[in-house]
């Protein structure tokens, strides 16, 4: 969230996320506000957790890719 809302260019639509965890549901509905279009995260270790479901399911209805 605090890498959306304090980025230096005037807006990220269209542009690809890189984090270390897979965003939570209340990230994942800065990055649908935002217009980001791809996030690339390096682990999903909090898979299972009800936040981390409701996300995938956030960001797969928004048509973004996530890997």
């Amino acid at each position: 969230m605090n890498a959306i809302m304090n980025r230096n260019s005037a807006d990220v639509k269209n542009s690809t996320m890189y984090v270390g965890l897979f965003p939570c549901n209340e990230c994942a509905k800065i990055i649908i506000q935002s217009g980001i279009q791809e996030v690339v995260y390096a682990s999903d270790k909090y898979a299972n957790e009800d936040t981390t479901i409701a996300a995938k399911r956030m960001l797969d209805t928004a048509g973004i890719k996530c890997r």
